[in-house]
């Protein structure tokens, strides 16, 4: 004779782990991301021959991820947060590959 019992699973709702998640800023406003002559993400550096914002395109990948960037920096409170090596990593994404790259350092320093 063997005794047979269901268990059944409810699950947990156990709101002290549900996070609501706040953004602190927007970092695509704050750093001056979008380019606003052309509406849309272009290179972040600094074109000296054009004295001005260099207007080259970034590539789909590096565009899709600093976009994916731009919203895990929102929600950090960088008032106690260093976020240096994030926005090198953001600078990296959106200066152009031919161009700009070593303005990397420089691009973190001016969003600081």
């Amino acid at each position: 004779m063997g005794l047979y019992t269901e268990t059944r699973y409810e699950p947990l709702h156990d709101h002290a782990f549900e996070r609501k998640k706040t953004k602190f800023w927007d970092p695509e406003t704050t750093l001056d991301i979008i380019n606003p002559d052309r509406g849309t993400l272009t290179c972040v550096g600094y074109a000296p021959s054009c004295r001005r914002r260099c207007r080259n395109l970034i590539n789909q990948y590096n565009r899709e991820s600093a976009h994916h960037l731009l919203d895990k920096l929102s929600y950090i409170n960088v008032a106690t947060t260093n976020i240096d090596a994030d926005l090198y990593e953001l600078a990296r994404l959106t200066l152009c590959q031919r161009y700009h790259q070593d303005q990397a350092r420089s691009m973190v320093r001016q969003w600081n």
